[in-house]
């Protein structure tokens, strides 16, 4: 819309969210903030995107409030806001015709555990945390993310699937693969790293 925008937040849960708070920080949903031409001045306060765990209670935010990693983008005339849930393991999204207000829930993009995941309740992979965001590459929408590999949550390998917005605007959630920008699964021949095995 010819303007800048920053969009910034942190929403943690138990003792990390008592520490923020003592330090002073704000901790409860993602903001946006409009700025000056500089990209240093903030015109006008700050205007909230997407509630995090406390204030996504009763709303259709709830147990997928904002904690962290604000990615915005439009998409045709639409703002898709993606970011890393209270629950850590999943990227969500919200959609808006604005750019600094009135999103909805739209839902999960991806789930490194692949939980939801046409119905599934059970974590099919490790479940540390994930960030990224979503990005068109020759007409095609991905979301790029991490997930852990080694069982470890600071072991972090890149991925990346292929996304498809409906006519309506929504986005189904995608399965976590070994596909990536691969166009189909990884040929039945040679060797491959364990470390890349997954569905």
């Amino acid at each position: 819309d010819g303007k800048v925008y920053l969009y910034v937040g942190f929403s943690p849960l138990g003792f990390f969210k008592t520490v923020f708070k003592l330090r002073g920080c704000r901790v409860e949903e993602a903001v946006c903030l409009e700025l000056d031409a500089d990209m240093k001045t903030v015109l006008g306060g700050e205007r909230p995107v997407v509630p995090g765990h406390a204030l996504a209670k009763g709303t259709p935010f709830e147990g997928h409030g904002f904690f962290e990693a604000s990615s915005p983008r439009k998409i045709g005339d639409s703002y898709y806001f993606v970011y890393s849930s209270e629950l850590s393991h999943e990227l969500c999204y919200a959609v808006s015709k604005r750019p600094d207000g009135d999103f909805r829930y739209g839902g999960t993009l991806v789930s490194i555990a692949d939980i939801g995941y046409k119905g599934n309740t059970e974590p099919l992979n490790y479940t540390g945390n994930t960030h990224g965001g979503m990005v068109q590459v020759n007409g095609q929408w991905y979301i790029f993310y991490h997930r852990q590999t080694n069982r470890q949550k600071c072991s972090r390998q890149g991925c990346a699937e292929k996304l498809s917005i409906l006519p309506d605007g929504s986005i189904p959630q995608v399965e976590v693969t070994s596909c990536g920008m691969n166009e189909g699964p990884l040929a039945g021949k040679g060797t491959y790293e364990a470390r890349i095995a997954c569905n």
